[in-house]
């Protein structure tokens, strides 16, 4: 139980932390205002019109508050909740004053190492979530561009070597607006190809038992025994740190003969479910990712294929034979 020492010893340290941050905040602001007269400053905030300086800085302030909120929806604690607004606010203000003094935007590594300590996550995941956020930000800044380039009134006797300001924009805009969409795509086929991952143990078991045995097992040899595959100890096992494989099934009619295939098909979770994974050895779970809607609910299929030594190719099948994700979001192996 607490005693009155314990206390005082609790209140000590808070007074110090805010003293030691006060003092902190002091050489800080030191240093961003050193070379520069006092004087000037006050003259220059004196003549600024004050009603357009306090919608600056209330507009400016503004940002936080809401990048706390969507920085909240992207972070997610273990047990799935989000991040809570207190200590998104915190570590987001901590990262801007570092990013002011920093160079090469080191607050950013700041703000996630903040938001590991004061809250239950992984600086990992923070660090994530910050590289998710600033992709969300380019692509916003590079569709205004593309809005702004199309839409732009520029003069036409300006010239670039053979072409005019407004065709070198509408060029540039144009090739803005396909960059977009194959930049999804290919984040689509980056998160499809984690289930690669998924089905390793597969690929490695199967492969040592074609080239023991000279042969593939059938389906309901497997189903009986799933031991007979090296590396596998249940057919409900998946071994992907990431959640998004919601199982893995096997199939094949089984036989030694060149050409025999077997199908190993993984099915991704659908994007309302929430399955704990375990990811390390200290126990951590995270609940499932935010999945594309190309790839949730949806199955994918590699392909095993014994040639007459007993050693495997393996591929993955067109859509309609390859399972239900398109061709565009299959990964390469």
């Amino acid at each position: 139980m607490p005693t009155a020492t314990d206390a005082g010893r609790g209140r000590g340290r808070h007074t110090l932390a805010i003293l030691l941050g006060l003092a902190l905040s002091a050489v800080l602001l030191w240093w961003a205002m050193r070379g520069l007269r006092l004087a000037d400053v006050w003259t220059h905030i004196r003549s600024a019109p004050p009603g357009p300086l306090l919608l600056a800085v209330f507009l400016a302030t503004l940002t936080f508050p809401l990048r706390a909120l969507r920085w909240r929806i992207l972070l997610r604690l273990h047990d799935g909740t989000p991040l809570p607004l207190g200590p998104a606010w915190h570590a987001l203000a901590i990262g801007y004053m570092a990013n002011n003094l920093l160079p090469l935007r080191a607050g950013e590594l700041l703000r996630a190492f903040a938001a590991s300590r004061l809250a239950p996550v992984r600086m990992s995941t923070a660090f994530a979530s910050v590289a998710v956020e600033r992709v969300f930000d380019a692509l916003t800044v590079v569709a205004m561009l593309v809005v702004a380039l199309l839409t732009a009134d520029l003069p036409e006797n300006i010239r670039f070597g053979e072409l005019s300001v407004p065709a070198l924009a509408r060029r540039i805009g144009i090739l803005a607006a396909v960059a977009i969409p194959q930049y999804q795509r290919y984040t689509v086929r980056s998160q499809a190809s984690q289930a690669i991952n998924a089905i390793r143990p597969w690929q490695l078991g199967l492969s040592e038992f074609a080239l023991v045995n000279q042969s593939l097992p059938a389906t309901d040899a497997v189903t009986d025994n799933p031991l007979m595959i090296p590396g596998i100890n249940s057919l409900d096992e998946v071994d992907n740190c990431n959640g998004i494989v919601q199982n893995i099934a096997y199939e094949s009619a089984g036989g030694t003969a060149a050409g025999t295939t077997a199908d190993v098909t993984v099915t991704f979770y659908a994007r309302d479910a929430t399955p704990e994974v375990g990811c390390d050895d200290a126990g951590l779970t995270e609940k499932l990712p935010n999945l594309s809607e190309n790839l949730a609910g949806e199955t994918l299929t590699f392909r095993a294929t014994m040639n007459g030594n007993g050693v495997l190719t393996w591929s993955i099948p067109p859509d309609g034979d390859g399972g239900s994700v398109t061709n565009e979001y299959r990964p390469r192996l």
